[in-house]
């Protein structure tokens, strides 16, 4: 598909590779987006995940990475929620009763029960495990802020655009993790994200058009906060004539 990219003024007709997500969904993984850890405190961990098909996902806590390390506590099962006809999301949230050590690693596995079979993280993603863990470790790693306040580390970010010519700063930070694998002390242990995250008067015009295709498939539909009286259909309001109608 031959899409245009304009900005300041002007269009440039560049190639771009790209086949709708509704041809390619039947071939994807379960997973779509995620494991994403999000908020962990010294007695609960919570990781989000955006699935494709329904599951009842399980997070297990381990002091270890090792393959027959037992979790810390019984989990229990959350099921997906359905969001679309081909979306459901899910949070999942391990509850200990005993509480984490601070500045300690820890490592976490889950489990997808679909309709086809009980699924690690693995063939649920359809990525080896590599593409989670850091380093030599076979399971996704995290820690608390260490007791000492003068010892915490913090990574902070702002407004975040793909389609400008600087660096990924999330990649850098990324980048920042794997080189400390053996030092989790040297690890940012919070992530403070400020400013407009995701720009929605400004997005790049090939993604633009790649989301709204995206929203057609997992969602059916795309609503657009407009008034009843105008236009509202995606298809209606093409990339580059929304900036307007959304400020």
């Amino acid at each position: 598909m031959q899409l245009w990219r304009c900005g300041s003024g002007e269009c440039n007709n560049d190639q771009v590779t790209w086949t709708s997500l509704d041809s390619r969904i039947g071939n994807l993984p379960t997973v779509l987006a995620g494991p994403i850890l999000r908020t962990v405190t010294e007695t609960s961990v919570t990781v989000w995940l955006a699935l494709k098909e329904f599951a009842t996902v399980t997070l297990t806590i381990h002091n270890s990475d090792a393959a027959t390390a037992p979790a810390i506590e019984t989990p229990t099962p959350v099921p997906a929620r359905r969001i679309g006809p081909k979306l459901y999301i899910v949070a999942v949230t391990a509850n200990l009763s005993t509480k984490l050590a601070l500045g300690r690693l820890y490592f976490y596995r889950l489990s997808f029960a679909t309709a086809s079979g009980t699924k690690n993280l693995a063939e649920a993603t359809g990525r080896s495990i590599s593409a989670f863990a850091y380093g030599n470790y076979q399971a996704p790693s995290f820690l608390l802020p260490p007791a000492n306040i003068e010892q915490v580390r913090f990574a902070l970010g702002s407004c975040r655009k793909i389609h400008t010519n600087s660096a990924d700063a999330l990649a850098l930070l990324d980048d920042t993790l794997a080189a400390n694998v053996n030092s989790p002390s040297a690890r940012p242990q919070i992530l403070m994200l400020g400013g407009d995250q995701i720009y929605a008067d400004e997005v790049a015009d090939s993604l633009l058009m790649m989301l709204t295709d995206a929203g057609r498939t997992l969602l059916g539909y795309e609503d657009l906060p407009l008034p009843s009286n105008t236009l509202t259909t995606p298809d209606q309001l093409p990339p580059t004539t929304r900036t307007k109608r959304i400020k």
